[in-house]
């Protein structure tokens, strides 16, 4: 499936990876606290060369593979009746949602994000909630205003 028109800006591929080295952490935190259970209460042997073999798979997973992928597979489009929403590489997961379901749209800023002058935009209707990641703060302002209007006329409409 090709992507929409719209992508997710390449700053978010640097927020991700902060979120990995903050996984990472924890994940080390876990390794280390079970070798000193390990070592000081006689805990299995082969579960830590479990964790330690889980630990150095993942992480650079999570760190150099994930951040491209979700990075690249993820897009989206706006028109005046619907967003669309595509994500997703093995199972690729297409989301419309009609104006005329819009209840209301939100903008979230962590720390990181705002670091890199990032938002993620969450869209509401009354049954779900979908989210687009990665937007520039500006995009993602301009994007909740226009889906905010033709969400309107599409109320008016009814």
């Amino acid at each position: 499936m090709q992507p929409l028109e719209r992508e997710i800006h390449s700053n978010m591929l640097k927020v991700w990876r902060i979120h990995a080295l903050i996984g990472a952490a924890v994940i080390l935190a876990v390794v280390i606290a079970y070798f000193f259970f390990m070592i000081n209460f006689n805990w299995w042997g082969w579960l830590f060369g479990l964790l330690v073999t889980g630990a150095i798979t993942f992480i650079p997973l999570d760190y150099f593979v994930f951040p491209n992928l979700r990075q690249r597979y993820y897009s989206y489009r706006l028109n005046e009746e619907e967003i669309e929403i595509q994500k997703g590489m093995f199972v690729v997961k297409r989301v419309l949602i009609p104006m005329m379901r819009v209840q209301h749209v939100t903008i979230e800023q962590g720390p990181i994000m705002r670091k890199y002058n990032l938002a993620e935009l969450h869209i509401s209707t009354a049954a779900t909630s979908h989210s687009i990641p990665g937007l520039t703060k500006e995009e993602a302002e301009r994007l909740k205003r226009q889906i905010g209007e033709l969400a309107k006329v599409s109320d008016e409409d009814v």
